[in-house]
């Protein structure tokens, strides 16, 4: 894997299991904001976007034996007031739709 371009972008990830519930948090960070930070800029100033999701066990749904279920709940922040010209509900509902299929698609044995 080559490394990021000096000014590109990183996405940082925080995962977490437990008996109730599992979840994936991540944002995109600039590059030159990291390295800011890094070298002792307050963190304060970087833009952080995080989206992510959760799967709760969905315990309440056990009425059947046998029968398991899970609860997912997406979040996403995205900044899009930089594309002028494009339309905006399409290109969050394209990102969300291909998030989603993408989490039912890992899940899927």
């Amino acid at each position: 894997m080559e490394p990021p371009p000096p000014n590109g972008v990183v996405i940082i990830q925080e995962c977490f299991i437990d008996p109730l519930a599992s979840y994936v948090v991540f944002s995109p960070l600039n590059i030159p904001d990291l390295k800011d930070s890094i070298n002792g800029k307050p963190s304060s100033t970087m833009s952080l976007l995080s989206s992510g999701f959760i799967i709760f066990n969905d315990s309440q749904s056990h009425s059947r034996k046998n029968a398991r279920s899970s609860l997912l709940t997406v979040a996403f922040q995205l900044s899009m007031s930089s594309l002028e010209g494009v339309n905006l509900d399409v290109v969050a509902k394209s990102f969300m739709t291909k998030t989603i299929n993408n989490i039912r698609d890992s899940l899927i044995v």
